[in-house]
């Protein structure tokens, strides 16, 4: 699984992590510290692997 971190000129990161063949981005503000930024990467990318892994359903916007 290949990921990225950069930080952006205004001070937010990006991290960029590819899931199931997919790139994935999450942008947080500058005031993150460390320890909340890896617990919440691991539980955004997770779910999103794993709804992936049902079927290719990413997103509830597209149900009716």
């Amino acid at each position: 699984m290949k990921e990225s971190i950069e930080e952006l000129p205004d001070g937010r990161v990006r991290v960029v992590r590819e899931v199931c063949g997919m790139p994935v981005s999450i942008i947080f503000s500058a005031q993150e510290d460390n320890k909340t930024l890896e617990k919440i990467k691991a539980m955004i990318m997770d779910a999103y692997a794993e709804r992936k892994a049902r079927g290719g359903k990413t997103s509830n916007l597209a149900q009716p």
